[in-house]
């Protein structure tokens, strides 16, 4: 990945993976929005910018893997590996994209599955 398709001046030289990517985005374009929620699908709701996505998606990708991450383990829980696969169950909203970046930074295949919707009746889920 040579380039991002994006705005800005600051081309994405020597960059080979997607968790690169966004650390060289997070350095040269942290206030650029990089995701938005469509309230309703329609009206311009919460944004994400580039510099959030970077701080938030590390923090949760240090919890799900922190050797991964170089940090140290807890012994008292199980630890993930890289590889290891995790299920997003989420609502659509901007923990999702987060959620999604997390598991690319440590390593960890996501798996994206639509959240039930309340409105339906179970046996259609």
């Amino acid at each position: 990945m040579s380039n991002w398709i994006h705005r800005d001046s600051h081309p994405a030289a020597n960059v080979d993976t997607v968790s690169a990517l966004l650390a060289h985005r997070a350095a040269t374009s942290p206030t650029t929005v990089i995701y938005r929620h469509l309230d309703d699908g329609e009206h311009e709701g919460a944004a994400l910018d580039v510099a959030d996505l970077w701080r938030r998606a590390r923090a949760l990708a240090a919890v799900l893997s922190p050797a991964a991450t170089g940090g140290h383990a807890d012994r008292t829980r199980e630890q993930t590996r890289v590889g290891d696969r995790a299920l997003l169950l989420f609502p659509q909203g901007l923990d999702f994209a987060v959620a999604l970046w997390a598991c690319a930074l440590a390593g960890i295949v996501a798996v994206p599955v639509p959240a039930p919707d309340p409105s339906r009746p179970e046996r259609e889920r």
